[in-house]
């Protein structure tokens, strides 16, 4: 499937749909990538909670440090991975990328029927 824009400051972000559609007429599950320019910031709500991957890049989500790691080890911690709570989707997320060279690129699962905004691809 192609990507499909949701929501965009051509100058701050992108954020575009790369898993969407409907099983028997069902959104079982969807996925956003955000992608935010280097030394930008971005700040919108969610419709619910999501499970969010960091896949490129450093910055902050509501002040909490991400980062996407080149090598992990065994036993260490990462900061790739986090769990966005529906009130806090709701109430606002703010996206910070700290670099000045990289794009800071994320990855926001969502859950059954949680966006309905969703794309009506599928049968």
């Amino acid at each position: 499937m192609t990507p499909i824009i949701a929501q965009s400051d051509n100058s701050n972000y992108v954020d575009k749909w790369v898993v969407y559609g409907r099983v028997k007429g069902k959104s079982w599950f969807s996925a956003r990538e955000l992608t935010i320019f280097p030394n930008c910031a971005c700040q919108f709500s969610d419709p619910g909670a999501s499970s969010i991957i960091v896949v490129q890049g450093q910055g902050t989500i509501n002040g909490i440090d991400i980062s996407s790691p080149s090598m992990i080890g065994f036993y260490e911690l990462t900061q790739d991975e986090i769990f966005i709570p529906d009130v806090t989707a709701r109430g606002g997320l703010k996206f910070v990328n700290k670099s000045p060279t990289e794009p800071l690129v994320i990855l926001r699962y969502f859950g059954p029927e949680i966006d309905p905004n969703v794309p009506d691809v599928g049968f």
